[in-house]
C-alpha cells in the first residue's frame, strides 16, 4: 500500500499505526518471528513452543487503546467469544501488553515491567480478558518487529 493510499484510507490519528503496519505487513501463513515473554503470573511463554502443535492468535493491546477494550469485550463477535469457540479447536489466544496509547493521570505509561503487570492486570479485569496476557518489555521489542 503507498502513502498515497494510507493516507485517503485511514483518518490522521490512526495515520502512524497504519504507516507501521504497511512497512511490516504480516501475511497469513507467514511464520512470526519468536520471542519469549512473561505472562500475569510470571511464566514465560515462548512463541516457538507452539509451531507445528497449534494456531496462534496475537493481539497487541493496552488498558487506554479503545480498539483493545472495544474488540475485546464487544466486537462482532468479540475476541473473548471467539477464544471460546476457537480454543476448543486447538487455537492458543495471547493479548502482548504494550504501550499505553493514550496515557494520563489515573493511567500512567509504564517505565518497568513492574509497572506493566499492574497496567496489564488492570486490562484484565475491566475488561474481563479471558485468555492469557503477556507482558512485552519496556522497549516494546515484540510489538515494535
Amino acid at each position: 500500500m503507498t502513502e498515497k493510499e494510507v493516507l485517503s484510507r485511514f483518518p490522521a490519528h490512526r495515520l502512524e499505526g497504519a504507516l507501521r503496519f504497511s512497512a511490516h505487513e504480516v501475511r497469513v501463513g507467514t511464520e512470526a518471528p519468536d520471542f519469549a515473554l512473561p505472562d500475569l503470573s510470571g511464566k514465560t511463554v515462548r512463541l516457538s513452543s507452539y509451531r507445528n502443535k497449534s494456531n496462534v492468535v496475537l493481539i497487541f493491546g493496552s488498558v487506554t487503546c479503545g480498539v483493545t477494550a472495544t474488540q475485546v469485550r464487544t466486537g462482532k463477535p468479540s475476541i473473548r467469544a471467539l477464544y471460546a469457540r476457537y480454543k476448543k479447536k486447538g487455537f492458543e489466544f495471547f493479548l502482548v501488553y504494550t504501550k499505553e496509547p493514550h496515557p494520563g493521570e489515573n493511567i500512567l505509561q509504564p517505565t518497568t515491567i513492574e509497572e506493566r503487570v499492574k497496567n496489564a492486570v488492570r486490562l484484565k479485569q475491566e475488561e474481563k480478558v479471558n485468555f492469557p496476557i503477556l507482558i512485552d518489555a519496556p522497549n516494546n521489542a515484540v510489538r515494535n518487529v
